[in-house]
């Protein structure tokens, strides 16, 4: 009987083990640790920046802009998977003293692995939990593009933006290091800043000639430069 009693005893004693995991699984993640204030999601959170392009066309015109652009979150769902999805909209403006003149919807969401944004309705993982020094991953899992891996180059620095814009804390994330200038030069970076989001972006996507009469002469066909800079943000 003793036996059988000290054998009822660790079968509870394991119960109670097996309970307290199950339960600490549903404990609510830390998003310190984790990072999500790198990627704040909340209704009325809004980021203004100043964007600069140079594109190139095919037919050899190139086309330099400035322009202004708002992100702004204005709604939010919760989806058939139980995932709470938040909408961003992006307003755009040629000019400080213009009104701004909404342009798209950017939905976007986060959980205890990922901040996930659609653009152009392609998914792409912007940030990866926790974050971690050269931690890496790929950007398109979620879609059918190829595989496109991202890294984290800096985390929890400062950071000044040439236009003069400071952060204490802040992630950058390199997506793409293709330094070819024979036949397409690839380089893209995101800077996230602590309880803003992202703050800053540049992007250099050039494609040279690849005629015998050009090739290796960095001539470009096609291709963008640009640069956004985060000028203003808050909460309405």
């Amino acid at each position: 009987m003793q036996v059988g009693v000290y054998k009822n005893k660790i079968l509870l004693g394991l119960a109670s083990v097996i309970v307290m995991a199950c339960n600490t699984d549903r404990i609510d993640p830390n998003p310190e640790r984790i990072g999500w204030d790198y990627f704040p999601l909340e209704i009325g959170l809004f980021i203004d920046y100043e964007v600069d392009e140079v594109r190139f066309s095919v037919l050899g015109e190139q086309d330099t802009i400035k322009y202004y652009m708002r992100m702004e979150v204005v709604d939010s769902f919760t989806n058939q998977s139980g995932q709470k999805i938040f909408i961003w909209h992006r307003f755009l403006k040629d000019s400080l003293e213009e009104i701004w003149d909404f342009d798209r919807s950017i939905p976007s969401f986060r959980d205890t692995g990922r901040a996930v944004v659609t653009e152009e309705n392609i998914p792409l993982i912007k940030l990866s939990f926790p974050i971690e020094e050269n931690k890496s991953w790929n950007g398109n899992a979620l879609n059918v593009k190829d595989e496109d891996v991202y890294q984290f180059a800096n985390i929890r620095q400062p950071i000044i933006l040439p236009n003069g814009e400071s952060f204490n804390q802040t992630v950058t994330i390199l997506q793409s290091d293709n330094q070819d200038f024979i036949v397409q030069l690839d380089t893209r970076i995101e800077t996230y800043a602590l309880g803003v989001g992202l703050i800053y972006r540049k992007v250099e996507d050039l494609r040279y000639c690849t005629d015998p009469a050009c090739f290796g002469l960095g001539e470009v066909e096609t291709g963008l430069l640009q640069t956004i800079q985060a000028i203003n943000y808050g909460l309405d």
